[in-house]
């Protein structure tokens, strides 16, 4: 095992200086080199742990002291407290991320050593009393009793919501003896189960499943937030009168013995007066009450020298003085000579000739290994396992860490962060319906969904569904029906008529619609035939190179990331071409999914070309792929509009002998003239934005290719091919850990207010966007952004420019030399600027949803708080659908909601059709999911299948069989369960259905284990083919079909297994009486329901073999 960064400190370095920590004189470090001080901040902290509090002068830097500090000394003793991130006085509540992110400070740094990192900002805005947060938080432990009241009342003025299902953080529900709740600071929600008044158990969950995970013995949760709400739950605001009474604390009295660290000590001095005077103009200028001064919320000058010069500290600084200085650390940045091995060799010998000693950083063992390999016969002191953003070269102490990311020249790979809590969201649902949802129903129209209703069939209760039709006709069936009625999606602007019960109209439009989709049947019958008949490529299993490939990824990965991985991997290994769409949130890992398909391909000695729509795109993707790929033999090679005629011509050359293994392009790559040497992979980003003919081109490249198509938000046409079969699909929902959504807002035109957003970005060190949607002026606009922000450094980018003056714009954007780009869509796709973080989006009505939202998702791509504004006329007048769009984008800010969009997108513009380019379609008269069904109903009959009728058994055990209101309160969640039930396909479902109900309902009651019962029997009356299932009187009736007639032989031997006396009826249909043990009391008929059931399983086990 090769050295850890962080023992190698232990063990101390003579090379680095010791901290000299003063509590009277700061003490000022100055070097050019943020890493030079990251590590000489960890040696200390090594040698003696305690509380070192790292104030920076804005986000930027802070962001980059975290990632240095982790990579040296590990996630745990490494905090990052945020300021809020939203204005003075502004009136809206900091996202829960970011109050996740302080309380985790708050909560844990009192209680072990630890590092915290946190802007100046937050270091100045004051906070509750340590005194009166810990009484704020609520304990938990087994066989304590518990006030259920109380505790509802403490959640509720806690910040909590009260919900159905506990789903994304902050959010609780209690179900009869059940609390779930989904606090800070837990990996997984907790469930409280309570037997009378004492807690029986405490247990955490997986959102996804809403299943148990772990047993627990007592837990503590903390309110949503450092702010007062009231008894309705309803907040007081970050800045009001009651939050201000509360802040009479700051962060310094909250970690009393840490040591302080300023960064950038004249930076630091200089902004704090700076801000106290921002803060005061905003209060005088909005005319607020005394109790909201400044004073109230914040922190001056003489009050943070004061708290600084009572502790330890020291400070340090990067503007040097001319003369030497004994604190003054002159270095040269290993970015100058990076990239060039051989320069890198010869810099070390001659470093090391003048006897200095070199130390060189690599993320995980895997790469100290190859490296060490690699650097072997240079006069280096060791290879180091740990991260640094940042190499140097240290004259003055004779000591170098050089970095190998930057000796490759590749990016970063930054430590796996951590979980706090987590919000799950699943992007399809289980067709749960609501009241007043329009539906359709297979054999009867359009109806309205009126819930659901109890009655009395064979003297026992039962839930119906009841559905409302024209002229307030009501149409009432049993709930083992529910598969018959699905939702249906239509656009807002046109609301369905409902059909009139007993009419024609349903039955004609259906047929109206099953004519026109012969020729897409047809169409996809032919594809499916080519994809079952040519072979595909059957890859071998992962191999260790593929795990060691994966296990060098620098974040954690996520459950629909792993799960996507495998599904990929699984269609690589058979014998046939896959096709498989990836959806996923913009940022949410596609990429990197993509990445490992490829590596298992090119392991293979097979091709892959990774085709985008725009030039910027594929100029990104060469670079990820070839960064992602630096430590492994692959050969890859860009073709777009930038490469000469004699480059195009060489990696053609290279493509058709097999000397390139990876190919990056844009719609070039489908030229017929280009010559793959043995194409196994095409890996298409963006699909939906590639013309016709393109896709023409692209249906008949992927008949014996495998393809991994990628979308955040795929057109309905996508979709349709996702949901009928012809293509699969993979979801990836989950957020990256530490990611916070985007803030975004829809206004109307002031240049005020969009003046103060450029602002407030510039003055945390970031970067903008500033989109507009027409060439011809956007100079003019460039012009008035620079007026608005005549500090900031203004670039021009659009799809006209010269193209060698378009690269060097938008590499002067990501390389930080300019502050905001004003540019047209060009940027929709490829920049990945993670200091880019606020985006104003000028005459936002004129794009696309898709476009909106790929645009987006430009900022908000780290753990900082990103903004994205809107912007429509000053007059306000813009098209209802527009307006829709623009508010479907403003809601949807959720993590992983690039599905939901796509969805939302379906019923604004209504689906098109299935295979053709167009945008409207058949959809709106008989609903998508009809719609859907119908399309493969006709691809079956064309395919020869025959069509057999769906066998619903009547049941009637004689037993009370429903789910009762008060053991499941939400009709909603009653409507899914009902719809699981019906959906059971496997004898086991019903074990684990059964134990999910326990676990998150508590104990059933006998209704509920008598659905469970009735299901089951109907489960068993399908395997065997038995249409009417009867217990009465101590009797079992089973009533066959008549066609298909029931195999007389299996039903000889299973009535061998039935231990009771049971006779057949000659009669038509056959019919079997079972004659069941006596039972006598309140529960006979209970107990003749679970014989009879278990004489039916007998039964059905002898037709399974």
């Amino acid at each position: 095992m090769i050295e850890t960064l962080s023992a190698h400190l232990t063990l101390a370095d003579e090379n680095l200086p010791n901290l000299a920590w003063q509590s009277h004189t700061l003490n000022t470090i100055r070097s050019t080199s943020l890493s030079f001080r990251a590590l000489l901040l960890a040696k200390s902290f090594l040698h003696n742990p305690r509380n070192i509090m790292v104030v920076c002068a804005d986000e930027k830097s802070a962001g980059k002291w975290q990632d240095n500090l982790r990579g040296i000394l590990g996630e745990q003793a490494v905090a990052y407290f945020p300021s809020l991130g939203i204005s003075a006085y502004e009136d809206k509540l900091p996202f829960r991320r970011i109050l996740e992110q302080r309380l985790e400070v708050l909560v844990h740094a009192p209680q072990r050593p630890m590092v915290v990192v946190a802007p100046l900002a937050a270091v100045m805005f004051k906070l509750a009393s340590p005194q009166s947060f810990k009484q704020q938080g609520q304990a938990f432990a087994v066989n304590e009793v518990l006030d259920l009241d109380e505790v509802y009342q403490w959640l509720i003025q806690s910040g909590y919501e009260e919900q159905s299902m506990v789903e994304n953080v902050g959010d609780f529900s209690l179900r009869g003896c059940i609390l779930d709740i989904n606090p800070f600071l837990q990996e997984n929600p907790l469930r409280i189960e309570l037997f009378g008044d004492e807690i029986e158990s405490i247990r955490t969950f997986d959102l996804f499943s809403q299943r148990s995970v772990e047993e627990l013995r007592q837990v503590k949760i903390f309110p949503m937030g450092e702010f007062t709400f009231d008894e309705n739950g309803e907040s007081h605001g970050v800045f009001s009168a009651k939050s201000a009474l509360t802040r009479a604390s700051d962060i310094f009295q909250w970690l009393p013995q840490q040591n302080i660290v300023l960064d950038e000590v004249e930076k630091i001095f200089s902004q704090v007066p700076q801000l106290n005077a921002q803060q005061q103009q905003i209060y005088a200028d909005s005319g607020l009450d005394s109790s909201l001064e400044p004073a109230n919320f914040w922190l001056n000058l003489e009050q943070l020298e004061a708290y600084w010069n009572n502790r330890e500290r020291l400070g340090f600084s990067s503007v040097l003085f001319e003369e030497n200085h004994a604190q003054q650390y002159a270095m040269d940045l290993q970015g100058r000579n990076s990239g060039n091995l051989d320069l890198v060799g010869k810099n070390i010998e001659e470093f090391h000739a003048r006897g200095a000693q070199v130390w060189v950083v690599a993320p995980n063992q895997g790469h100290a290994q190859r490296l060490k390999q690699i650097l072997d016969g240079l006069p280096i002191a060791g290879v180091l396992v740990g991260h640094i953003e940042e190499g140097f070269w240290c004259e003055d102490l004779g000591v170098a860490y050089l970095t190998d990311h930057q000796i490759f020249n590749r990016p970063p790979r930054r430590p796996k962060k951590v979980a706090l809590s987590s919000s799950v969201q699943s992007a399809v649902q289980l067709d749960s319906l609501n009241v007043g949802d329009v539906v359709v129903h297979q054999d009867h129209g359009v109806g309205k969904f009126k819930g659901l209703s109890r009655i009395q069939v064979a003297d026992a209760w039962v839930d119906c569904v009841i559905l409302e039709y024209a002229e307030n006709a009501t149409l009432q069936f049993p709930v083992e029906d529910l598969y018959k009625i699905e939702a249906l999606q239509v656009s807002e602007d046109y609301t369905p008529a409902l059909h009139k019960l007993g009419s024609k109209r349903w039955e004609n439009a259906k047929a109206r619609v099953r004519k026109r989709i012969v020729k897409i049947a047809k169409e996809l019958v032919e594809l499916y035939a080519r994809r079952q008949v040519i072979p595909g490529h059957a890859f071998p299993p992962d191999g260790p190179a593929q795990k060691e490939f994966e296990a060098a990824f620098e974040h954690e990965d996520t459950p629909d990331q792993s799960r996507a991985t495998q599904e990929i991997k699984k269609d690589l290994e058979l014998n046939r071409p896959m096709d498989r769409l990836v959806c996923g949130d913009v940022g949410f890992g596609k990429t990197e999914i993509a990445f490992r398909a490829l590596f298992k391909v090119v392991q293979e000695r097979k091709q892959v070309a990774f085709l985008v729509p725009t030039t910027i795109l594929a100029a990104q993707h060469y670079e990820s792929v070839r960064n992602r790929f630096a430590d492994w033999p692959v050969q890859v090679e860009l073709l777009n509009r930038y490469r000469s005629p004699k480059e195009k011509r060489a990696v053609l050359g290279k493509l058709a002998s097999g000397e390139v293994d990876v190919v990056v392009g844009t719609h070039a790559l489908l030229s017929a003239t280009i010559e793959f040497h043995d194409l196994g992979l095409l890996i298409i980003d963006e699909e939906q934005r590639f013309g016709v003919k393109q896709k023409e081109r692209l249906r008949a490249l992927r008949e014996n290719v495998d393809t991994l198509a990628m979308s955040a938000t795929p057109i309905p046409r996508t979709m349709h091919l996702s949901m009928t079969g012809v293509r699969d699909i993979s979801l990836i929902n989950t957020p990256p850990r530490n990611r916070l959504p985007i803030d975004t807002s829809v206004v109307q035109y002031d240049e005020k207010i969009l003046t103060q957003a450029l602002e407030a970005e510039f003055q945390r060190g970031g970067q903008s966007f500033v989109v507009y949607d027409r060439v011809k002026d956007i100079d003019q606009v460039a012009e008035k952004v620079q007026g608005w922000m005549p500090p900031a450094r203004v670039a021009v980018a659009h799809g006209q420019m010269h193209e060698k003056d378009l690269e060097a714009v938008m590499n002067a954007f990501v390389s930080g030399s300019v502050d905001i780009l004003v540019a047209t869509s060009i940027i929709e796709n490829g920049l990945d600027v993670p200091n880019a973080n606020t985006m104003i989006v000028l005459n936002a009505h004129n794009f696309g949803m898709s476009q909106l939202y790929q645009m987006r998702g430009r900022v908000g791509r780290s753990n900082i708080n990103a903004f994205a504004y809107l912007v429509t006329p000053a007059s306000g007048i813009i098209t209802p659908v527009a307006q829709k769009r623009l508010e479907a984008l403003e809601h949807c800010t959720d993590l992983g909601s690039g599905y939901q969009l796509a969805m939302r997108d379906l019923e604004i513009r209504g689906a098109g059709n299935l295979l053709g380019d167009e945008q409207h379609g058949f959809i709106a008269e008989v609903g998508f999911d009809t719609y859907v069904r119908m399309v493969r109903e006709a691809v079956e009959e064309l395919q020869g299948k025959v069509a057999t009728p769906v066998l619903q058994p009547k049941v009637e055990l004689g037993v009370d069989a429903y789910l009762p209101e008060n053991w499941i309160i939400d009709g909603v969640q009653r409507v899914a369960l009902y719809q699981r039930l019906v959906r059971i396909e496997k004898l086991a479902e019903f074990g684990e259905l059964q134990q999910e109900l326990r676990d998150r309902y508590g104990p059933l009651p006998q209704a509920v284990t008598n659905l469970i019962l009735t299901t089951k029997a109907g489960f068993w009356a399908k395997i065997v083919g038995i249409q009417r299932v009867q217990v009465k009187n101590g009797l079992l009736i089973l009533t066959f079909l008549e066609n298909p007639v029931p195999d007389l032989q299996k039903m000889s031997a299973g009535a061998e297994k039935i231990p009771y006396p049971l006779r057949f009826l000659s009669n038509t249909p056959l019919q079997m009486v079972v004659e069941l043990p006596p039972q006598s009391g309140e529960h006979a008929k209970t107990q003749w329901a679970e014989l009879g059931v278990g004489v039916m399983g007998d039964l059905g086990k002898v037709f399974i073999i």
